[in-house]
């Protein structure tokens, strides 16, 4: 059978704006048409009784995604008769929350992730940490999430007065900027960081920053008006199971990244080369004291963007991922035909 036979759906969790579902399924969507014969990206409705109508619709699937979601015993089911090959795909750690202080194998989280795990035929996780939390004997692929290297370019010609040191992120993370803005601040030429969020910062009571309100408009254009990236984590089983994509954002626009020796960081960045690693009660300052110098700031930079495009392309994951998941369904199909609702 030829990969133009196959159809490929993903059903996501909302809509475009929702981060996991842009960069893990709609930045593909190109790519996987050029592969799959049908492709479609199909939103699971939120209330019981939509879902209900919602299943009872589904068409026939050759490969089915289920984008993060963690569903109901009874909706797997119905997936499973609707599905040749069902695949789960997450990037987060799913079973834990932000600030959930419970053990990882505990919860009604953790219980509805393995369950949707041992319903699925494959299960595509974004890092080597989260592969790891599959339960043994599922067939598990790695596939980060990939970034756009042709629409996250460096400014042209970019001539900034200094460093721009610059955070990206949710409003959720803004406390962990807490002791780097108090670092700027004892420096001596009281140094400034550039906060872009979903909310203004309001309890940071010290450090000099200036504040822009994100959007999916402004997000490029400040990024690129980045020299410096941060990215504090906590040293937690959440920070672990994050993707790093907000530093792929940094590097594929030439902004050379300083984050957390936590989680997936560890892999993206090349400490000292493309990045600097900071490890758990290490200063931040010293690093970006060290990217002041302005020779030392362009290589890294360059070194950065390489790193992204030869590793991280959507070119590059989308072929790998696609021609994993239509061997499987080689496999898997046949077999699953005749359990399969017309």
């Amino acid at each position: 059978m030829s990969t133009q036979d196959i159809h490929c759906v993903w059903l996501v969790q909302g809509s475009e704006t929702l981060p996991s579902t842009r960069f893990r399924v709609f930045a593909l969507e190109r790519a996987a048409r050029d592969f799959f014969g049908r492709v479609s990206i199909i939103r699971i409705p939120k209330t019981f009784l939509h879902r209900v109508a919602f299943y009872s619709r589904l068409p026939r699937m050759d490969i089915c995604i289920m984008q993060k979601r963690m569903l109901s015993a009874w909706e797997l089911a119905l997936l499973r008769r609707k599905s040749a090959l069902l695949a789960y795909d997450f990037d987060d750690s799913v079973w834990t929350e932000q600030n959930d202080p419970k053990p990882l194998d505990c919860g009604q989280h953790k219980r509805r992730f393995l369950r949707t795990c041992r319903s699925a035929d494959v299960v595509i996780a974004g890092n080597a940490f989260l592969a790891a939390a599959v339960p043994y004997g599922i067939p598990v692929t790695i596939a980060p999430t990939p970034i756009d290297v042709e629409r996250y370019v460096p400014a042209p010609d970019k001539i900034p007065p200094g460093p721009v040191i610059g955070w990206m992120g949710t409003a959720s993370y803004l406390p962990l900027l807490h002791s780097i803005l108090d670092e700027l601040q004892r420096a001596p030429d009281h140094l400034s960081l550039h906060i872009v969020s979903n909310q203004e910062p309001l309890r940071i009571a010290c450090g000099h920053y200036t504040f822009t309100r994100w959007s999916p408009e402004n997000e490029l254009p400040l990024l690129q008006h980045f020299d410096i990236g941060l990215m504090p984590l906590e040293d937690t089983p959440y920070s672990s199971g994050k993707g790093g994509f907000k530093i792929l954002q940094y590097m594929a626009c030439g902004v050379v990244p300083i984050a957390s020796a936590v989680g997936v960081n560890k892999e993206i960045i090349s400490h000292g080369i493309d990045g600097f690693l900071v490890q758990p009660g290490e200063p931040w300052l010293p690093y970006i004291r060290q990217l002041h110098n302005l020779d030392i700031l362009k290589t890294m930079s360059c070194a950065a963007r390489n790193t992204v495009c030869e590793r991280f392309a959507v070119r590059i994951h989308a072929a790998s991922l696609f021609l994993y998941l239509s061997s499987r369904y080689r496999e898997f199909g046949p077999s699953r035909e005749r359990f399969m609702a017309w």
